[in-house]
């Protein structure tokens, strides 16, 4: 897989929030003073560029955390790029190098959260209510591929994430199960894909039945941490409608 990187430009966004960012590329919980007393800091967070959609109406922006250091300076802001695909186009297949027909992906460092602009309402919808900790944000395709001689369209958005302290540390990090949810198109519905005792650990793409398969840890005794005795199994998704995945294997 192929990545281009596009560092996010942006202004200043403060907010506060009792989640804090006090570890690296994490979001720390629990904030605590020289005294050991628990309190409520100022999350200081900033918008990347603005991603086109299919939808001319509808804009994606992520959202990033800015690192502080011990004297107030931005030290690190966050920075996305975007997935690319290897397959070859051909006279039935056109992907214009997107993740996977009709879906363009980013990833990023820091990046805390995705928003939907609506610019039809000049309404901003977060995806999720807290700062987490996203993976990868899919969605529609600015640019109309083919798949197999077909028009593909996407009207959704997919997001992998770490978006809670499974394991009980205080901090949401890559050490917690990350999740896979399935978003509306006006980011009303949320639906996890993958049960919420498994941590994702990555994807394929089956051009031939549109399909993902996600590959997950099962959390077996249920303590929110990824051990490597445990099993992993395979999910199937339907792309062209996707719902809670079936397992493969």
């Amino acid at each position: 897989m192929h990545r281009y990187i596009i560092v996010s430009l942006g202004i200043f966004l403060f907010s506060c929030s009792k989640n804090t960012f006090e570890k690296y590329n994490g979001v720390d919980l629990k904030t605590t003073t020289s005294k050991n007393i628990e309190t409520q800091r100022c999350v200081i967070s900033k918008p990347g560029r603005v991603h086109k959609t299919y939808y001319k109406n509808h804009r994606i922006i992520p959202v990033f955390k800015i690192d502080i250091d011990e004297k107030g300076n931005e030290e690190y802001s966050g920075s996305s790029y975007f997935h690319k695909s290897w397959h070859s186009d051909d006279s039935i297949n056109a992907w214009h190098n997107h993740f996977m027909p009709g879906l363009s992906a980013i990833s990023g460092y820091n990046l805390t959260n995705v928003s939907d602009f609506n610019s039809i309402t000049s309404k901003r919808t977060d995806f999720f209510k807290k700062n987490i900790l996203i993976n990868t944000v899919y969605f529609p395709a600015a640019v109309e591929d083919t798949l197999n001689g077909n028009v593909v369209k996407r009207n959704y958005y997919l997001v992998s994430a770490y978006d809670d302290d499974t394991n009980k540390d205080s901090i949401i990090n890559h050490k917690d199960l990350r999740r896979f949810y399935h978003f509306d198109l006006n980011v009303k519905k949320k639906t996890s894909l993958i049960p919420k005792n498994y941590s994702v650990l990555s994807s394929q793409y089956d051009y031939i039945n549109d399909f993902m398969y996600v590959k997950a840890r099962h959390d077996a005794n249920n303590n929110g941490i990824r051990e490597a005795t445990e099993p992993i199994h395979i999910f199937w998704i339907n792309m062209k409608n996707p719902k809670p995945a079936k397992r493969a294997y």
